[in-house]
């Protein structure tokens, strides 16, 4: 019984020391913004799609999320990535689509940044679009 301590405290070191590895592991940031229209009325029900590049805006996206606007034209998400936090040559990108039938026009996607941390406090980043009618372009 004596041998199997030292080997559990072992083990239970070992675990120890890989969580605290802050290359490695889940980093987050939260995310929020508001949807509305040129005449500053909420977008309901549209579709906020946040996504991570790790080289890049060009480079495929590796991780991403997609949050649905409330009756206000809110949004608000926690933005989990796995893996070694991003780099000067990540590019994170949000893109809102209109509710179908809307009348509204898709814009151009955002860059936007965050300091993506393993710990509390986790950064917080706005993203607002406005959308305007698919008669005015």
């Amino acid at each position: 019984m004596w041998v199997l301590v030292p080997i559990a405290l072992l083990l239970l070191t070992a675990g120890a020391c890989e969580t605290t590895n802050s290359s490695v592991g889940t980093v987050q940031a939260s995310v929020h913004g508001k949807v509305t229209t040129a005449s500053n009325k909420p977008v309901e029900e549209a579709t906020v799609v946040l996504r991570y590049h790790h080289d890049g805006c060009d480079s495929p996206d590796l991780d991403g999320t997609e949050e649905i606007t409330n009756s206000g034209g809110e949004f608000q998400t926690v933005f989990f990535l796995a893996g070694s936090p991003p780099d000067k040559s990540s590019c994170f990108l949000a893109s809102v689509d209109p509710p179908e039938g809307s009348g509204l026009a898709t814009p151009e996607p955002k860059e936007f940044y965050a300091d993506f941390r393993p710990n509390p406090p986790y950064d917080s980043v706005r993203v607002d679009f406005v959308l305007d009618s698919l008669s005015t372009n």
